[in-house]
C-alpha cells in the first residue's frame, strides 16, 4: 500500500519543485532563484526509508533538530492508515546520530542507533550504539514497544 498522504505529498512536491521550475530546453544562462517565503516542513526531513516486509507498509523517517552533534535525528515510525487518505500513525521512536535498518521482517525490523548524551560528572559526550527491535503495528495500534536487542 504505497499511497500518497500529505505528509508524502507535501515530500513528493519538495523533490519534484525545482524540475516544475526548470526551463523548456537546454539551460543556457544563470537563472537567479529566490527562496521561498513560507516554512517548508519537508526541509526538515533526512531520511526516509520505506520498510517492504510491512504487511500494509511502513516508514522510518527522520527529522532534522536540536543539535546535529548530539541526538540531532529526532526518528519516527509510520504506519498508513487503513484506507486511502486515513493519513498516518506516528510514532518517535527516539532521537538518534544516526540509524540504519539492520533486518526487515513481516511484524517488525530492527535499527541499529547510535545515540549519545553528557555525562553530568565528567562533562564528557559518552555515545553508545545499540540495537533496537520496532514492532511493525496495523493503524489501529496506539502505542508501540521498542526493545534493546542484545
Amino acid at each position: 500500500m504505497k499511497t500518497l498522504t500529505a505528509f508524502g505529498a507535501l515530500v513528493a512536491l519538495a523533490f519534484a519543485a525545482p524540475a516544475l521550475a526548470a526551463p523548456e530546453g537546454p539551460t543556457t544562462a544563470p537563472e537567479k532563484i529566490a527562496a521561498l517565503t513560507e516554512d517548508q516542513p519537508a526541509a526538515y526531513v533526512t531520511d526516509v526509508k520505506w520498510i517492504d516486509s510491512a504487511e500494509m507498509g511502513a516508514k522510518i523517517y527522520s527529522t532534522a533538530g536540536g543539535d546535529p552533534a548530539i541526538n540531532g535525528l529526532y526518528t519516527y515510525l509510520a504506519i498508513p492508515g487503513e484506507m486511502t487518505g486515513d493519513g498516518w500513525k506516528v510514532f518517535q521512536i527516539g532521537d538518534f546520530n544516526e540509524w540504519k535498518i539492520l533486518q526487515q521482517e513481516k511484524d517488525y525490523i530492527i535499527l541499529q542507533v547510535s545515540r549519545s548524551w553528557v555525562d553530568q560528572a565528567s562533562g564528557d559526550i559518552k555515545t553508545v550504539e545499540e540495537k533496537l527491535s520496532v514492532p511493525l503495528v496495523g493503524p489501529d495500534a496506539n502505542e508501540i514497544t521498542v526493545t534493546p536487542v542484545k
